[in-house]
């Protein structure tokens, strides 16, 4: 997943080294064991992890796959390696999902001069409870 303008100050300048460390750490296989919450079958049976491999065509889609690291706790300043995956885009986005709903709707609240009644944060964490 592109990193969005607006966040790049946040990503150290060696990201680059740290995103391929952690898909050389993964095999180079998605790292998912059902986190993301997707429930089309991606999952292989005899280890229950995603089956997508790097290069290779992505479980129901067929497309190429083409693994990206993102941040667990979905905080770029925190470059541990225990909290950047190796995830394939699906399972990226899905993860992804429920926090850039609730930045999404926060944002469009606050174009609407409305402020909203919690934190966009508090929704991820209470969703993911």
């Amino acid at each position: 997943m592109p990193i969005r303008p607006d966040q790049l100050h946040r990503y150290p300048p060696d990201w680059d080294r740290i995103a391929y460390a952690a898909k050389v750490r993964a095999g180079w296989r998605c790292v998912c064991l059902g986190e993301c919450g997707r429930v089309n079958g991606h999952l292989e049976p005899l280890d229950g992890r995603c089956r997508n491999r790097q290069g290779m065509p992505a479980y129901g889609s067929g497309a190429l796959v083409i693994l990206q690291a993102g941040h667990r706790n979905h905080t770029p300043e925190d470059v541990r390696p225990e909290n950047i995956a190796a995830w394939c885009p699906g399972c990226h986005l899905a993860h992804d999902r429920p926090r850039q709903v609730a930045e999404a709707r926060a944002r469009a609240l606050a174009e609407l001069g409305m402020v909203p009644l919690f934190d966009a944060a508090d929704l991820v964490g209470a969703s993911a409870g």
